[in-house]
C-alpha cells in the first residue's frame, strides 16, 4: 500500500508545518483522499495556513484525535498548498461528511457557524 493510500485510510493525521525559523509545529487534522492527493479543511486564519503559505513542506504522521503519535510511526514528506476554489471546498466538505459520517456533518455545520477567517482547503501531495 502506498503512503497516500495508508494516510487516506487514517482517521487522524498529525500535519507538521514549519515556521520561518524552521521550528516544526504539529496539528491533528482530518484528511480525505481525493484521487492522488489528500485534502484538509481549515480556517484561513489558522497558523498552519500561515506557515504553509511561507513554505509548502509538511510532514504527515498517523496520530490519535489529540495529535499523539505512536512510537515508531512513520513520517511522510509532502507538499501542501492552500486552495480557495469554492467548487473544490464544496467537494472537500462532501468527502469529509462521507468519511466521518454524522461527526463530519456536525463539524461542517460548526465551521460555518464559528468562522474566524474564511474556510480554506489544503491540497497535500506526497513527495516520498
Amino acid at each position: 500500500m502506498s503512503p497516500l493510500e495508508q494516510l487516506g485510510h487514517e482517521k487522524y493525521l498529525s500535519l507538521t508545518a514549519f515556521r520561518r525559523s524552521g521550528e516544526a509545529v504539529a496539528t491533528a487534522v482530518w484528511a480525505v483522499r481525493d484521487d492522488q492527493v489528500l485534502l484538509v479543511t481549515t480556517d484561513g486564519a489558522s497558523g498552519k495556513v500561515k506557515r504553509i503559505r511561507h513554505t509548502e513542506r509538511v510532514t504527515l504522521t498517523p496520530c490519535d484525535m489529540r495529535g499523539r503519535v505512536a512510537d515508531g510511526a512513520s513520517h511522510t514528506e509532502a507538499r501542501a498548498t492552500v486552495i480557495t476554489d469554492p467548487a473544490v471546498l464544496d467537494r472537500l466538505e462532501g468527502l469529509i461528511k462521507t468519511k466521518y459520517g454524522l461527526v463530519g456533518r456536525l463539524f461542517a455545520l460548526g465551521g460555518r457557524l464559528r468562522r474566524k477567517g474564511a474556510r480554506v482547503g489544503l491540497r497535500i501531495t506526497m513527495t516520498d
